[in-house]
């Protein structure tokens, strides 16, 4: 109904700016271009819904939307800081890589045929020592180990 409609986005609105009643709640909010992000091929104007926290801090979600579209650098990576540390005090790091093949609902790894996580793995790999994150089926079955550790070694110089 009509009442319904105006509820819900009445609540959406409330949200959006005052944040959600509860901690840890979680919303969903159409963002343009979202899709696009994960390699989803739309026209332009087509929205993507996608869950969101909102604690009334729209920037926080534009933030990670600028991250998202590579318009700014995402301040979760480390790696350039972390290999600036090891450079001035001299320290050898191991860095593990998660490379499952299928990404699950346990192993939630970058996908392993996405090429800047490609380039940032050799990358490492030449100053540094790169190690196997073994997946959780990897366990279970020998020959996805096996497997995971061959394309990890493909990749590394």
């Amino acid at each position: 109904s009509a009442v319904s409609a105006a509820k819900a986005a009445s609540d959406h609105m409330r949200d959006w700016f005052m944040g959600t009643k509860w901690k840890g709640d979680w919303v969903s909010m159409g963002l343009e271009g979202v899709a696009k992000l994960y390699g989803v091929d739309v026209s332009d104007g087509i929205f993507c819904s996608v869950p969101v926290l909102l604690k009334g801090k729209w920037n926080l979600i534009h933030d990670r939307h600028s991250t998202l579209a590579k318009k700014t650098n995402d301040p979760y990576d480390t790696f350039n800081y972390l290999e600036q540390l090891h450079t001035q005090y001299q320290l050898k790091a191991i860095y593990f890589f998660l490379v499952a093949k299928k990404r699950t609902t346990i192993d939630k790894n970058i996908p392993r045929n996405y090429a800047p996580m490609q380039n940032l793995i050799s990358r490492l790999a030449t100053n540094q020592t790169i190690g196997l994150h073994a997946s959780y089926h990897s366990f279970q079955q020998a020959d996805i180990q096996q497997e995971e550790l061959a394309w990890l070694q493909q990749v590394t110089p």
